[in-house]
């Protein structure tokens, strides 16, 4: 082992009397104080010699004998510290140590001869937790003397290979052992009676690799209630007796498992199930009818993201003791009341969502279903009956959110109204019409959780009567709300966490009752008629707001009171409003991640300082003027800059080199002018840069191929002129290039076709990931401006060179571009013939070769371009037959 990585604890142990001090045993302090270097972020007092160290963080003491029964040292090592190799004899003065955790803390090992084993003097050690560190296969064999562990914790180490159960003779009281997150490839066969005989929990989980666990390995354990096989590989095809030999097993996890296609045939031999964890398991066709169907004892079933279609089987009506059935995300199909769902009497929560499966929207079918409290039944197919009836069941969740109906835009169902218990309720995507159902909040007194996103609700906003203190997150988007918001909103939710209005028509001005709801984290009153100002703080008010979106209103006035502030905003969005004059300064704002105040009319910015956080700033579309502001410089963290469609003049200051975080620049629509410095965009993080409409002149400069993360690069309508550097060939990551209108000359590149354009699935290069929202670029293609965004950015690839002055051919190798979408030359002077190598673009959407000097034949091949939505070459010399249409 390295010196290093090698961190050595030496014992100073003080021999001292022990005895009684102020609650806690003199020696024991010590002994706690000794172990303060290695767990530095404990805050134990060194220099008080009265402290109680019962009372120390992560200790506990007997109330009996004043020792110390419990050390809780997880995670209590500094961050970036070298690997720790421990002492265990420094634990050995806490006699009636019960309770032992050193997780998270990069423990690698013991140093020699002070491994685990010299613990086995603590005769009451019943838990012992290391998960979470570094250690090795050896761990096990030094654990061998604890014979008084009840619950050991291996979890996230580096256990590896084949794992001897014998290892674990001797620790014949051990009840739960836990080696998750290793990388155990088997687990050795257990044989003789002694080995493991007490142990009720086995977790064997998240192996990281492909895991040959066998069950007949863990068959011989003869107590094993729960065992938790989760994210690995059951080898082989498993037989009744292996099974069987788990008679006493309760609950049997094998989530994101690969499992034998006859498991569920063969699992009716484990008769002691009570929960059945199988999701993610890849397990497709129709349910069999024998072997689960026998687990009478079942009250858990968990089948979700699975691909099992069909009907459920008539067998699953054995399953009389089931309190729980998740079958989310799978295929099965039917109507409801054809399955025998209706008469598991027993059922406590059922989620069917993701299905083909048709349901009542009355729920009557489940009219038996008395202990029923949680039903989930979203984007599946709901059939509209209004009939009239009192359900036996009172929920305490529902979610219908994004069901699709028989019927458009239906009514409420009525067993809503005899719902009283409610604390979560999901009518999301519905279209659910009628008045707003302000009854579901009167009867629900219970609500913590509403989402009404939308549906086609009408009419004012009336509130409940009365106060709902449990309330925190009401979302009533997307609907037609009218009207004013109630003034006493904050008396009646005053622990409102998330409130969500947008997209509605309120009108009149924002109640000052918001900035009174001190729980309040989230507020989006965007795309409403709100007009006035920002409501101004009362000097009481204590604001935990974080995100603030009143984006496309009608608010005018100055954009910030003076007195707003808040030490908890991370982000403001003012866009789309009507607000004048300066933008005051951000300084009361420290923790803002996000500013958007684009649309509006402001004229000015006020100071950026203190704004360290600062990464995403989106002015827009207002009326600044000037040169751009060398403070943008100082806030190092910024990401995302958008100034464009102002009256900003100069040029780009050189300091934005230095922002190491840039990504997205876009300066278009402005007046700036003047080449483009050498430091100014020259940074290797830009993804993003739209500079178009501008009047930026000389060449267009090679430093731009250094940029080698660029995928969008808009130049487009300024004044360069020269010819294409070459360096842009390099720019491997590129996928649109806009260059047109311009003053470029000179040949065309033949390297442009360098570019491989390659699909980049959840490429997050053009995601603006600082921003709430996506990124946006403008580029002309199929003969249109159109504006591309979010995930198709991955997908669309470009190049725009028309309205220059180009001249010599077209390069063969732009044929080469096979995964193109646009091509644009036209309005330039390129001669001679369409190259046939065009028919290689097979994914071209729209390609532009008129006004030019081409002669010649249209390339036949190209009627075999079946994504070619538009052609063009008007205004050239081409002669001969005009191809027959194909595609």
């Amino acid at each position: 082992m390295g010196p290093k990585c090698i961190c050595i604890m030496v014992i100073m142990w003080l021999s001292m009397d022990g005895g009684w001090c102020h609650g806690c045993w003199e020696q024991e302090r010590h002994a706690l104080l000794q172990l303060k270097p290695f767990f530095n972020q404990l805050n134990w007092v060194e220099g008080d010699e009265t402290s109680d160290c019962c009372k120390w963080e992560g200790v506990e003491c007997s109330p009996a004998t004043g020792r110390v029964i419990t050390l809780f040292l997880g995670g209590s090592r500094g961050l970036y510290l070298p690997v720790l190799y421990i002492n265990t004899s420094l634990f050995l003065p806490f006699e009636e140590l019960k309770e032992l955790n050193l997780a998270s803390n990069n423990i690698v090992g013991c140093i020699e001869h002070e491994g685990f084993e010299r613990l086995s003097t603590l005769s009451n050690l019943e838990v012992l937790d290391l998960g979470f560190n570094d250690f090795d296969n050896n761990v096990i064999s030094s654990l061998r003397g604890l014979s008084s562990l009840n619950i050991l914790y291996l979890d996230d180490n580096q256990l590896k290979g084949t794992i001897d159960s014998h290892e674990f003779d001797s620790l014949n009281n051990l009840e739960e052992l836990d080696m998750s997150g290793n990388k155990i490839e088997s687990f050795g066969s257990l044989r003789g009676k002694r080995t493991l005989s007490k142990l009720k929990v086995l977790d064997l989980g998240s192996q990281q690799i492909n895991t040959n666990i066998q069950l007949q390995s863990l068959g011989s354990i003869p107590n094993l209630r729960r065992l938790d096989l989760r994210n690995n590989y059951l080898n082989g095809t498993t037989t009744t007796q292996e099974l069987g030999n788990l008679s006493a097993l309760e609950e049997f996890f094998l989530d994101d498992s690969l499992i034998p296609t006859d498991f569920l045939q063969r699992i009716g031999s484990l008769t002691s199930l009570k929960v059945l964890s199988l999701n993610g398991c890849g397990l497709k066709g129709i349910l069999p009818t024998q072997g689960w169907c026998e687990l009478k004892n079942l009250q858990g079933l968990y089948l979700n993201s699975n691909e099992l279609e069909g009907t459920l089987p008539p067998c699953l009506g054995n399953l009389s003791s089931l309190q729980e059935m998740d079958i989310y995300s799978n295929q099965f199909n039917g109507n409801i009341t054809s399955t025998p769902i209706p008469n598991l009497i027993s059922l406590q929560s059922l989620w069917l969502e993701r299905n083909h499966i048709e349901v009542p929207m009355s729920l009557k079918p489940l009219a038996n279903l008395s202990n029923l409290k949680h039903f989930q039944a979203g984007n599946i197919v709901l059939d509209l009956e209004s009939q009239f009836w009192t359900p036996r069941f009172q929920l305490e969740s529902l979610s219908l959110g994004s069901s699709l109906f028989k019927k458009s835009k239906p009514h409420l169902p009525n067993f809503l109204y005899y719902q009283n218990d409610l604390k979560s309720i999901d009518l999301s995507g519905c279209e659910f019409g009628g008045a707003f159902p302000t009854w579901l909040l009167e009867n629900n007194t219970l609500l913590h959780l509403i989402n009404l996103r939308g549906n086609y609700f009408t009419g004012p906003l009336l509130l409940p009567s009365h106060s709902n203190l449990e309330l925190s997150r009401i979302d009533i988007s997307d609907n037609q709300v009218q009207g004013q918001i109630p003034t006493n909103v904050s008396v009646i939710f005053p622990n409102l966490q998330f409130l969500d209005m947008s997209e509605n028509f309120f009108y009149g001005e924002i109640p000052t009752g918001f900035g009174e709801m001190e729980s309040l984290e989230s507020l989006d009153l965007s795309d409403n008629q709100f007009s006035g100002g920002i409501p101004r703080q009362s000097d009481k008010q204590r604001s935990s707001l974080k995100y603030i979106k009143l984006s496309n209103n009608k608010l005018h006035g100055h954009i910030l009171p003076t007195d707003f502030n808040s030490t908890t905003l991370e982000s403001l969005e003012l866009d789309g409003n009507n607000f004048v004059g300066e933008i005051p300064t951000l300084s009361a704002f420290p923790s803002l991640i996000q500013l958007d105040f684009s649309n509006n009319f402001l004229s000015s910015i006020g100071s950026l300082s203190n704004i360290s956080y600062l990464s995403s700033i989106a002015m827009s579309n207002n009326c600044f003027k000037g040169t751009i502001l060398l403070e943008f410089c100082k806030i190092h963290g910024l990401r995302f800059l958008d100034l464009s469609k102002n009256y900003l003049s100069g040029s780009i200051p050189r300091c934005f080199s230095q922002l190491q975080y840039l990504s997205h620049v876009h300066l278009n629509n402005n007046r700036l002018g003047g080449r483009l410095p050498h430091d100014s965009l020259n940074n290797s993080s830009i993804l993003v840069v739209d500079i178009r409409d501008n009047s930026f002149s000389g060449t267009i400069p090679s430093w731009i191929g250094n940029m080698s993360w660029l995928g969008v690069l808009i130049l487009r309508a300024n004044q360069f002129h020269g010819e294409i550097p070459i360096g842009l060939c390099s720019l491997n990551q590129l996928s649109i290039l806009d260059l047109s209108s311009n003053n470029l000359s000179g040949h065309l590149p033949p390297c442009l076709s360098n570019f491989n354009f390659a699909t980049r699935e959840d490429n997050h290069l053009l995601y603006n990931f600082t921003s709430y929202e996506e990124e946006v670029v403008e580029f002309m293609a199929k003969s249109s401006f159109l504006n591309y965004s979010g995930r198709i950015l991955n997908y669309m690839f470009g190049i725009d060179l028309s309205c220059n002055k180009f001249t010599g051919e077209i390069p063969l190798e732009f044929g080469n571009l096979s995964n193109i979408k646009s091509l644009n030359l036209s309005h330039n002077k390129l001669t001679g013939q369409i190259p046939t190598t065009f028919a290689n673009l097979k994914q071209i959407e729209g390609l532009d070769l008129s006004y030019n000097c081409l002669i010649g034949l249209i390339p036949p091949q190209l009627t075999e371009l079946n994504s070619l939505a538009v052609f063009r070459v008007a205004h050239n010399n081409l002669s001969g037959p005009i191809p027959d249409r194909k595609g």
